[in-house]
């Protein structure tokens, strides 16, 4: 373990490309503060040489520390989310519309102006692999090559929807995002 810092909290893409600029292997895990990993399948090896070959990011699995499952369904852009991404973390609001576009606001719930699937639910408990449209950034595998193709995460985003923005550029990329049941990531929310 390398600790690292840096002069202020410049927000999460920036404290992530920080650490994957000395990253030294082909495989780099994004672990947000408030979690910890609880188990890794002792098949992860052999799972990730069987990994499709256009990976780009793996979502691991993520319950809450009293057992419950803690992944998100949609990943949403509400208007009190807009208005606090662009005057209280100073996102530019064209970052935000290249995450959601005019023609993603079609399939939209009430108050909502975007959303991307990034369900689980419906994997079965046996099957390790399925993939998905987006990845979250507090607990997720990305390999390095891809990582760098996409020149990191977009350090105009302080907070939230960074991980969203990675993934979109991983897919234009040809990269796949894919959810891998076979760690666990076990969280405290809002603990951070």
């Amino acid at each position: 373990i390398r600790i690292m810092s840096s002069e202020g909290n410049h927000g999460f893409g920036y404290a992530c490309n920080f650490g994957v600029k000395v990253a030294q292997y082909d495989l780099i895990f994004f672990l947000s503060s408030d979690g910890w990993i609880s188990r890794i399948d002792r098949s992860f090896k052999d799972d990730m040489a069987r990994v499709s070959k256009n990976c780009g990011a793996i979502q691991t699995h993520a319950v809450i520390a009293d057992g419950s499952n803690a992944h998100r369904s949609l990943a949403k852009m509400t208007y009190l989310k807009l208005l606090a991404s662009t005057l209280c973390l100073g996102t530019p609001i064209r970052r935000i519309q290249r995450v959601f576009p005019i023609h993603r606001i079609l399939r939209f719930l009430p108050g909502s102006i975007g959303e991307y699937f990034t369900s689980y639910d419906d994997v079965s408990p046996l099957e390790k692999w399925s993939r998905c449209h987006t990845v979250g950034g507090g607990n997720m595998l990305i390999f390095k090559n891809a990582f760098d193709s996409v020149e990191g995460f977009d350090e105009g985003f302080f907070l939230y929807d960074d991980d969203i923005d990675l993934s979109l550029r991983l897919s234009a990329k040809r990269f796949e995002n894919w959810w891998y049941s076979g760690i666990y990531v076990e969280m405290f929310v809002s603990a951070t």
